[in-house]
C-alpha cells in the first residue's frame, strides 16, 4: 500500500521499486520497471530524465552493487528480485546515456568513451536489450512462460533504434551482432498477428511523439489501470500507446493511478526539451510503418554482413 502511494503521488519510483522489493511482489516491480521502459522508448530518451530522477533509482543504477548489497543485507530475497528485473531497465537507459553523452556535457568535460567507441558501446547496450525482448518469441512462436525481462511490445521501437547502426560508412556492429538482429527480426516477422500488433502499437507511439501528434495523455478509462490491479496479461506498452492516442475531449477527472502519474511526468519528454545525440525517428516519414523499419535493417544488415565476410571477419 505504500509503495503504491508513494507511486501516485510522487515520482520517487525507486523508492516504490525497494518497498515492493521487500513486500516480495516481483510482479509490481516489473510493472513499474515496464512502464519505465515503455515511456523511454515511445520518447527514445531514458525516463525519468536525470534532473528529475529520485535518489533510491539513481543509486540502484548507478552504484547498483552496493545498493543490492545494502538490500541483500537485510532481505536476500528482494535483492534477488531488484537484481532480476533491473537490468532490462539499466541497459536502456545506459543505451540513451551513451547516445546523449556528447550533447549534454558541461563545459570542460570530455566524455568517457571517444565517438566511434561510444557508438559501438550503446549498439551493444541496445542489442542486449533487443535480444530480451526477442526471447518470448523465440522461432517465431510466443511464449510468455520464457520470463524475458523486457516486454516483446517494444521490439519493434527498438529495432527502430537499431537503425542508426547499420549500413554506415564503418561499420559498427559485428557480425554476431548483425545476426541478433536478423533474428529478432524474422522472429517478429513470423510471430502471430496479436503480437506483432501490439509491437506496432508501440512503434506508432514513437513516431506520434516524435512529430508530436499525438494528444496530451489523459486518465481515460484504459489509464485506470494502475499498478495496483494490473494483472500478467496487462501490457505496458499497450496501456502507454492507447493513451497516447487518447482525445483530449475524453478527460474523466475520477482517472487517477501511477500510470496517470508517469505518462503525465513524460509530458516534458513529448515536448522535446530533451538533447539527443541522434533520433532514429527522424529519417521516418509521416505514414512510416514498421514493415518499413524491417526493410532498412535487412537490407543494412545484409551489405554489413557482406563487407564483413569480405574483410574476413568471424564474429
Amino acid at each position: 500500500r505504500y509503495a503504491e502511494t508513494i507511486t501516485e503521488n510522487s515520482d520517487r519510483y525507486g523508492t516504490a521499486l525497494m518497498y515492493y522489493a521487500c513486500a516480495h511482489r516481483p510482479e509490481k516491480v516489473k510493472d513499474i520497471l515496464d512502464l519505465l521502459i515503455s515511456l523511454s522508448l515511445v520518447h527514445s530518451s531514458a525516463f525519468p530524465p536525470s534532473s528529475s530522477i529520485d535518489r533510491n533509482l539513481l543509486a540502484l543504477l548507478n552504484q547498483t552493487e552496493v545498493s543490492l548489497a545494502q538490500v541483500g543485507h537485510r532481505d536476500r530475497e528482494a535483492a534477488n528480485i531488484l537484481h532480476m528485473y533491473l537490468t532490462g531497465y539499466a541497459t536502456l537507459r545506459n543505451f540513451y546515456n551513451l547516445r546523449d553523452e556528447g550533447v549534454n556535457l558541461k563545459d570542460g568535460k570530455k566524455p568517457t568513451l571517444r565517438p566511434a567507441a561510444s557508438k559501438k558501446a550503446a549498439a551493444s547496450a541496445l542489442i542486449a536489450v533487443i535480444n530480451s525482448a526477442a526471447d518470448n518469441i523465440h522461432g517465431g512462436l510466443y511464449d510468455a512462460n520464457r520470463g524475458s525481462i523486457v516486454q516483446v511490445d517494444g521490439l519493434l521501437a527498438l529495432l527502430g533504434e537499431a537503425t542508426v547502426f547499420v549500413n554506415q560508412s564503418r561499420q559498427i556492429l559485428s557480425l554476431r551482432q548483425c545476426f541478433d538482429l536478423l533474428k529478432a527480426i524474422e522472429d517478429l516477422q513470423t510471430v502471430t498477428s496479436r503480437v506483432y500488433e501490439q509491437c506496432d502499437d508501440c512503434f506508432r507511439s514513437a513516431l506520434d511523439a516524435a512529430s508530436n501528434r499525438s494528444k496530451t495523455p489523459v486518465p481515460s478509462n484504459l489509464l485506470k489501470k494502475t499498478i495496483s490491479n494490473m494483472t500478467s496479461s496487462s501490457s505496458a506498452f499497450s496501456l502507454v500507446s492507447a493513451s497516447m492516442s487518447t482525445s483530449s475531449s475524453s478527460k474523466d477527472d475520477r482517472g487517477s493511478g501511477v500510470m496517470v502519474k508517469m505518462i503525465n511526468d513524460a509530458e516534458g519528454l513529448r515536448k522535446d526539451n530533451v538533447k539527443r545525440g541522434w533520433d532514429w525517428r527522424d529519417g521516418m516519414s509521416r505514414g512510416a510503418k514498421g514493415q518499413d523499419v524491417l526493410k532498412i535493417l535487412r537490407l543494412g544488415l545484409a551489405k554489413d554482413i557482406a563487407r564483413a565476410w569480405v574483410e574476413g571477419a568471424n564474429t
